[in-house]
């Protein structure tokens, strides 16, 4: 399964104060996203004894949210970071994660990496897991909410990473579509170019053969003529060897008539008209 991870800061960097941590498994192969995942409120003051940071503009614009994930932050039963962060890895180790989520490459992952090494422990996914929701939208060239998934849980942890979920999910099958789409094109435009040049071939070759009837057609008119022209036909590879060797020994032989003594070659002529040679 993979894991689309969310938090919620008090900051914007590594390093910052971290309110709570959602994540849900899903599918990105088939689709399949998972109702229930994991979420911890986390408190704050141990934080700052570790020296994360709070930063002001972040609080400020909590301050000006609308009053159910305000509230919710306010009166939430926070937990141990140590301990959140144990039952994460446990949980995320369970999950067999084969990639890690998150919307943005600089923010969830990097904070959440911040917060593992400022209480001495290592995060439990491989760095060559990490997936980027932002960088898959802007390759299909949508956004979040693109596809039709509803939020009703902004700025809550687990409700944005199961909406995140649901939007990469469908990104993902659209993709495909148009992929497979492309695949097809790309066969049916070798099957043509195939075709073609297999055309090409018959008509090469249904030329060559008629050059060589040409050829045997002035031999039997003009003996003369006939060697030079035959140099002047293009040996085709395909042409069977057997074909080839005989128009060879056929040159041959009409050469050896053009260089024989007058009296022969008067004998030879008159062979050639009775048919002696005939190809």
């Amino acid at each position: 399964m993979d894991v689309m991870l969310d938090l919620e800061t008090l900051g914007k960097r590594a390093g910052c104060v971290v309110l709570s941590i959602g994540a849900v498994p899903f599918s990105a192969e088939t689709g399949d996203v998972h109702n229930t995942g994991f979420y911890a409120d986390l408190q704050l003051t141990s934080q700052l004894d570790q020296g994360l940071a709070i930063d002001e503009s972040t609080l400020l614009w909590w301050l000006e949210q609308a009053d159910k994930p305000r509230l919710a932050q306010a009166k939430a039963a926070r937990q141990h970071p140590g301990i959140v962060l144990d039952n994460f890895r446990d949980w995320y180790r369970a999950m067999k994660g084969v990639a890690i989520w998150a919307n943005g490459a600089t923010f969830d992952m990097p904070i959440l990496e911040a917060l593992y090494k400022a209480y001495g422990m290592d995060v439990p996914w491989k760095y060559i897991a990490a997936r980027d929701v932002r960088t898959l939208f802007a390759l299909s060239g949508n956004k979040l909410g693109d596809f039709g998934t509803v939020n009703s849980a902004k700025h809550d942890a687990l409700g944005d990473a199961l909406f995140q979920a649901r939007e990469v999910c469908k990104c993902i099958q659209a993709l495909k579509k148009v992929v497979g789409y492309g695949k097809q094109r790309i066969a049916e435009i070798a099957s043509a170019d195939a075709r073609l040049a297999a055309e090409r071939e018959d008509h090469t070759n249904r030329d060559f053969s008629s050059k060589v009837r040409d050829f045997e057609t002035l031999l039997r008119r003009d003996p003369d003529e006939a060697p030079a022209q035959a140099r002047d036909i293009p040996r085709n590879g395909q042409v069977d060897a057997d074909e080839g060797e005989a128009r060879q020994t056929f040159i041959r032989e009409i050469d050896a008539e053009r260089s024989a003594p007058a009296e022969d070659r008067s004998s030879a002529d008159h062979e050639i008209s009775h048919g002696g040679h005939g190809a």
